[in-house]
């Protein structure tokens, strides 16, 4: 194994990106992959600013799902897949590109896609669209689309949670279960971010969830949300 930046041996302390990819810790470096990890040394060649400091390296550049060809292809697979799964839509939910700017929301943080939706009552909502960022290497392309199906279906059938930590841990959830499905590159070490990651919102919502359904079951989780919108008895 060789490191990224000068091609030989690590030396020392390496950092290791999601492919296994090595990086001596000694080496200055400008910019990190948001999505494998990999250093940037000055002047490497193939790194790309998606937008607001969004950097991709060369390796997910290769897989990257950035031309209509390549979204009519990836998109169908993760819907049939959700589907297995027990989360397939009752109307279809077009799901388009989008830029950084795009998907901003209030705060500083940057999804990867976003579900617009129409507000129709407590729990229900009309899905506008589904928009995920062009330029996503492939293996997290399907993780950001399971979840922003996970919204649609939430909202198509009248079970949005009271809670946006539990809606989003739902979503979560569906990713989760997307990845174990699928059968992506990398999907151990995603589910893996997915459990720890320690996010208020995003990670406690998903091992809230997650939670539920075991004590519970997935059926008895949906069915309380879609009546009462909260997880089960005693979860709210």
């Amino acid at each position: 194994m060789r490191c990224t930046i000068c091609g030989g041996p690590p030396q020392g302390a390496a950092a290791r990106t999601l492919r296994g990819e090595l990086t001596c810790v000694s080496h200055p470096f400008v910019a990190t992959c948001v999505f494998c990890g990999r250093r940037a040394g000055r002047g490497e060649p193939g790194w790309c600013d998606l937008g607001a400091g969004t950097h991709r390296c060369p390796r997910c550049a290769q897989e990257a799902v950035d031309t209509q060809d390549a979204l009519r292809r990836h998109v169908p697979r993760v819907r049939g897949v959700t589907r297995d799964l027990g989360f397939g839509l009752a109307r279809r939910v077009r799901v388009v590109f989008g830029t950084v700017d795009d998907l901003a929301g209030p705060g500083p943080a940057r999804p990867f896609g976003v579900t617009e939706l129409r507000i129709t009552g407590a729990r229900t909502a009309e899905v506008v669209v589904v928009r995920v960022l062009c330029g996503l290497p492939a293996f997290v392309f399907g993780r950001v689309v399971a979840h922003e199906l996970g919204h649609a279906w939430l909202a198509q059938f009248a079970s949005r949670p009271a809670d946006p930590a539990v809606e989003e841990g739902v979503c979560e959830l569906i990713a989760y279960a997307w990845l174990k499905r699928s059968g992506t590159p990398y999907s151990d070490e995603l589910r893996e971010e997915i459990r720890k990651n320690p996010d208020p919102v995003y990670g406690n919502g998903f091992r809230t969830v997650q939670a539920a359904v075991r004590q519970h079951g997935l059926a008895t989780v949906l069915e309380s949300m879609s009546t009462a919108g909260i997880l089960s008895s005693g979860h709210p």
